[in-house]
């Protein structure tokens, strides 16, 4: 099996990429975005086309108070980067696409929260911009039936 891990020089991917190693797939970690744009249509594709699976832990990040301050930047560059992989997968035929979504879209409720309450209420008031658009890439993957999409 290949499998592509999107932001694979990150703090997820990179240790996804060495627990993934220690198996009998085929690994294509991409490289950092200063050297291949996700966002950009065709490199997006030419880093997934021939993969079974896809892990898509690239993201646009910063600290927690930025991500509350408006954090547009981030909204922008996340959404564009989650379609752009999704628009890839779909067209190349990838049979799974793993997708790392964000503590950012929970709700403001009492802790600890649990998976099913992920769209319950509004995000938390610090998180607001960041929150709403990592629900919004998670609801998106619901228009591509043909991808199986995990977050």
């Amino acid at each position: 099996m290949r499998i592509t891990v999107t932001g694979a020089t990150g703090f997820i991917g990179k240790s996804l990429v060495k627990a993934l190693d220690k198996t009998d797939w085929e690994i294509y970690p991409t490289p950092h975005r200063w050297q291949h744009d996700l966002r950009e249509a065709e490199i997006a594709y030419g880093c997934v086309a021939s993969a079974d699976v896809v892990f898509h832990c690239a993201g646009v990040t910063t600290g927690s108070g930025a991500a509350g301050a408006g954090g547009r930047a981030l909204v922008v560059d996340n959404m564009r980067l989650a379609l752009s992989v999704f628009e890839a997968c779909a067209r190349a035929g990838v049979k799974k696409l793993i997708a790392m979504s964000s503590t950012t879209g929970y709700p403001d409720l009492p802790w600890p929260l649990k998976e099913e309450e992920y769209f319950v209420n509004n995000v938390h008031p610090a998180y607001q911009h960041v929150g709403e658009s990592k629900r919004f890439i998670e609801r998106v993957s619901a228009m591509y039936p043909e991808l199986e999409v995990t977050f």
